[in-house]
């Protein structure tokens, strides 16, 4: 999955900007799986529109080919929709005991 730095970078925190990710694992995820179920694949005729030079690389796409490479992106966004909402929640944590923690340590010295 793509990651983009631009929306961290205007930011300033990465953690920010997990649940978008999580969101957009999720916007991958749903529609590829329904894809799957619905689409009646039939890939004969996937090089029939296409320019003859295109055409001698992707005659080998058969149907359950084509199958299993969605069913690997269907996984690959749930998987990554799971890691960022975990990574979120645990970092999440992280900070907030070093901030607790920083917090204390001025009230000792002052």
């Amino acid at each position: 999955m793509h990651r983009s730095i631009v929306v961290p970078t205007l930011i300033a925190r990465r953690n920010a900007v997990r649940p978008l990710e999580v969101v957009g694992g999720i916007l991958w995820c749903v529609p590829s799986y329904w894809l799957q179920m619905v689409f009646p694949f039939d890939f004969t005729h996937l090089t029939d529109t296409l320019p003859v030079t295109w055409k001698t690389s992707l005659f080998w796409i058969s149907n359950g080919l084509a199958r299993l490479i969605l069913m690997i992106g269907v996984a690959a966004g749930a998987g990554v929709a799971v890691y960022n909402a975990v990574s979120h929640v645990v970092i999440r944590q992280e900070m907030k005991s070093r901030r607790e923690s920083s917090e204390t340590n001025k009230e000792h010295v002052a």
